[in-house]
């Protein structure tokens, strides 16, 4: 399945005055801080997803392994940086509850919702999680017809419907965006057919305020690229479920390959990133670059990644940072090659706040990241940490 993943203790916050001073790399300095180092075991190991919090300031995130059965937990952790395990994944019968979740997770009215890829009727599943700690499959992905591996978070709509994508199955093989509505009906609203069209929707959607749906495919669009398999696609879907291409990257130096989700301002123009194109320097498929597509379509490329400095291979969506701007992660690149997290503006400058380095701090940052209203970025890094096995960090950014 082409969902990628990375190689392969307990720390208080309060306990961490001095992680403050872990050199930023970058251009001016940033606060970081390693909340908490996952230790490979029943804690939990590689979270590949971001972590979402509540208004409490607790945050919530799973893990793709680890935990009592090696299915991916569940987690959450306080505001003193303790985590406890809230669910653990393969506790039935051949995990028909759900095996290695890889997304972020969803918070409504106190339940949490999310993906597994694996698991269920053998290619993942829907689920929801109590407050006490049960679980509840509302999809079972196992026909192949309805989708298979969903590896990205869910979104609702205000009737209790969620939505989300699953990066093979359908019709022929090469994806959907599903829906999953309050009776646990699932439908089918777009089926890739790996042409003009798209191919492995790897990213989180994001929905307009007459309910569209806006992502973006991994490979698929326009055949001249990547040896006619494509080069992936940011695509809007209506409520009908017809695809709108809104843009086939073209490879290069326009960008290939978006992993990560959308996000749109408030005159409808679309920003994300790609995993490989633009400046080919230091890399032969390019480092990726962050893009803007206005509503007629029209590509932008606001930053092309290039030697590596600044990151290489961004795989999240981007969060908007308020004044104009956006933060982000790179899987790679930085100082120590192990990932960085980024400042950029529209204009096409970009800073790392914090460029990782693997022990304390964690490598190869997978999803997205979380800015909370007083302005701190939460994220996790999929390996590093006093274990290698994953890491949950907060940054506070000066303005």
């Amino acid at each position: 399945m082409p969902i990628r993943g990375v190689p392969s203790g307990f720390v208080p916050w309060c306990g961490l005055a001095l992680a403050g001073l872990i050199p930023s790399h970058g251009a001016f300095a940033a606060s970081y801080l390693e909340i908490y180092s996952f230790q490979g075991g029943s804690d939990g190991s590689v979270p590949l997803g971001g972590v979402i919090a509540d208004k409490a300031g607790n945050l919530y995130g799973t893990t793709s392994g680890g935990g009592t059965h090696n299915g991916g937990v569940v987690f959450s952790i306080d505001t003193h940086g303790k985590e406890n395990v809230l669910y653990n994944f393969c506790s039935s019968l051949n995990c028909a509850d759900g095996e290695s979740p890889a997304g972020s997770l969803l918070l409504r009215k106190g339940d949490l919702y999310g993906t597994t890829v694996d698991g269920g009727g053998g290619r993942g599943t829907v689920f929801r999680l109590a407050p006490g700690g049960t679980e509840t499959v509302l999809h079972s992905f196992g026909s192949g017809n309805d989708g298979t591996y969903p590896g990205a978070a869910l979104i609702a709509d205000g009737l209790g419907n969620f939505y989300g994508t699953t990066t093979q199955g359908g019709t022929i093989g090469y994806g959907t965006v599903f829906k999953v509505a309050p009776d646990l009906f699932e439908i089918v609203l777009y089926s890739f057919q790996g042409g003009n069209d798209g191919a492995f929707p790897q990213g989180d959607l994001i929905a307009d305020k007459d309910g569209n749906l806006y992502g973006t495919t991994s490979q698929g669009g326009y055949f001249g690229c990547n040896g006619g398999s494509g080069c992936g696609t940011v695509f809007k879907i209506d409520s009908n479920g017809a695809e709108t291409i809104l843009r086939a990257f073209l490879g290069g130096r326009y960008g290939a390959y978006p992993d990560g989700g959308l996000i749109m301002d408030s005159t409808g123009n679309l920003y994300g990133t790609t995993s490989a194109g633009g400046s080919l320097h230091g890399n032969g498929n390019g480092c990726g670059t962050i893009f803007e597509i206005t509503p007629s379509g029209e590509e932008v490329v606001l930053y092309s990644f290039g030697r590596g400095r600044h990151g290489c291979e961004a795989r999240g969506s981007l969060v908007a940072d308020g004044a104009g701007g956006f933060y982000g992660t790179a899987f790679e690149g930085g100082y120590y090659n192990d990932g960085v997290v980024f400042s950029a503006r529209k204009s096409g400058a970009i800073r790392v706040p914090h460029a990782f380095w693997g022990d304390p701090d964690g490598s190869f940052p997978n999803g997205s990241l979380t800015l909370s209203d007083n302005g701190i970025l939460f994220g996790t890094t999929g390996a590093g940490g006093s274990d290698n096995s994953g890491t949950v960090f907060k940054l506070v950014v000066p303005k």
